[in-house]
């Protein structure tokens, strides 16, 4: 086969492959039965069917999903911050990978010519750089925004106009990036005319999407730009930052941990304080109760001699206490149990006037 020009690829899968011809001549008659339905995929009916249900999927998930994730983001105004707003321009930067790349390149793989015509090869071409461009710096920003929030939570933070300003910029900067594909995106025939001649038959009329470079050097330094930028710095910045949030959450792990153990033990000392409280205050509330029952009975009334009434013996403090408050001592500590009604000085019963109860 002759050596192909820099300026002009061959197709993405040629029948040489296919027909596993050494060389022109050797290609026989039985051989050029593969090429016939070319267009069916070259005859590969299981390959085919696996890798559109495969295209199918992503692509029908990719528009259902970050759609869907889009119109949530817009319509509730509770959801317009900064994150949000840069997850929406990464699932904007997906959608159209989805609608415009993904089954364009599905049929262009399994047919060996290009046929959705001249504009629609540098469009896709566009989009395609585009959109990954789009994606790989929405997640820097997005990296940028984790590492001020917890590096630096009281320091600079980006606002929701800064946060559509980089959303401006990523689209502006990709587009810009993405442009020598939509000038050197060109429709052409002449990868097909480098073939065999046994094969410029079924070629004939067909045309191929490539691009055509000014120079090789322009090419080797283009692809090499792209590289940086769309790869080893972003992969770089993103790594500095998440590996700097990941060193502060480190630090804070231990201490973390200690509040987490403490937490449950300030809950359960304040419910014991709580317990304790009303356990306290219900026993002091019924022994002035007491009190203000005997002197009651004891004091004169109308400027009448004091007549002792039968004393009616009420249920006794520490029953009412221990009854009440039985639920919440049972959940204190031995060492911290209050004081029980043991420990109350004794009752005095009434007395009357003649030394007798």
């Amino acid at each position: 086969m002759p050596k192909m020009p820099n300026s002009a690829p061959l197709p993405p899968v040629p029948p040489l492959a296919i027909l596993n011809c050494s060389s022109p001549a050797n290609c026989s008659l039985g051989n050029l039965s593969a090429i016939v339905h070319a267009d069916e995929c070259h005859g590969n009916q299981p390959l085919f069917v696996i890798m559109a249900i495969a295209y199918s999927a992503v692509a029908f998930l990719g528009v259902v999903g970050n759609l869907a994730l889009i119109l949530v983001i817009a319509r509730q105004r509770e959801l317009h911050n900064v994150t949000n707003v840069l997850i929406a321009n990464l699932s904007l930067s997906d959608l159209l990978m989805a609608v415009m790349c993904l089954p364009f390149t599905f049929v262009y793989t399994f047919m060996d010519h290009w046929v959705f015509g001249a504009i629609m090869c540098k469009l896709n071409s566009l989009v395609q750089c585009c959109s990954v461009s789009v994606s790989i710096f929405s997640l820097v920003l997005i990296a940028v925004e984790r590492h001020q929030l917890i590096l630096h939570p009281r320091g600079w933070r980006p606002s929701l106009s800064q946060a559509w300003l980089g959303v401006a910029f990523t689209w502006t900067l990709a587009l810009l990036t993405a442009t020598p594909f939509l000038l050197f995106s060109v429709v052409t025939d002449a990868p097909l005319r480098q073939l065999p001649s046994i094969f410029q038959e079924h070629y004939r009329g067909k045309v191929v999407c490539v691009e055509e470079w000014p120079s090789r050097e322009f090419k080797l330094t283009y692809t090499t730009t792209m590289l940086l930028l769309q790869y080893l710095v972003p992969l770089g910045f993103i790594f500095i930052c998440y590996f700097k949030i990941y060193g502060r959450l480190r630090q804070r792990e231990p201490d973390g941990q200690n509040e987490g153990e403490q937490v449950p033990q300030q809950r359960d000392q304040a419910h014991q304080r709580y317990a304790l409280f009303h356990c306290g205050g219900l026993r002091r509330l019924l022994a002035a109760a007491q009190r203000l029952q005997r002197r009651h009975r004891l004091e004169p009334r109308g400027g009448h001699e004091l007549h002792p009434q039968p004393p009616v013996l009420p249920l006794p403090p520490d029953r009412h206490v221990l009854g009440v408050c039985q639920p919440c001592l049972l959940r204190l500590p031995q060492p911290q149990l209050p004081e029980g009604p043991a420990s109350l000085p004794p009752l005095q019963e009434p007395v009357s006037a003649g030394g007798r109860v």
